[in-house]
Parts: structure tokens; sequence; C-alpha cells
């Protein structure tokens, strides 16, 4: 999943928190957005939580 932020502080309190939980994730910046990748794991409500995190710290899905 990708999720894109507007503005660097909302990416990096998003990639701080995945980084806490042990979960890789890849990152990206473009002329508009900081992308955060995250790959799907096994877990349904695992991703349910890192999505509602995403949102929680202004992403864009």
């Amino acid at each position: 999943m990708t999720y894109n932020f507007k503005k660097l502080h909302q990416a990096q309190s998003f990639t701080a928190w995945l980084m806490t939980k042990g979960i890789s994730f890849g990152f990206s910046v473009d002329g508009r957005f900081h992308s955060v990748f995250v790959e799907a794991l096994d877990d349904e409500k695992e991703d349910r939580a890192i999505a509602g995190h995403a949102i929680a710290c202004g992403a864009y899905l």
C-alpha cells in the first residue's frame, strides 16, 4: 500500500511509528508528495491498523 503525505513531518511521524512496530517500508519524494510504501502483511487486522495510523498522520490513500 502507498500512503502519500503532503508534508514531510507527517510522513516522518508515520515512518517513526512504523519503525517502533518493526514494519519495513520504502520512502520516496516526488514534486507533490512524500510517499511511504508498506508491503501488505498477512494479518488483515494489522493492515487496518497501519492504514488507520497513516490516515491519522494525514495520509492520502
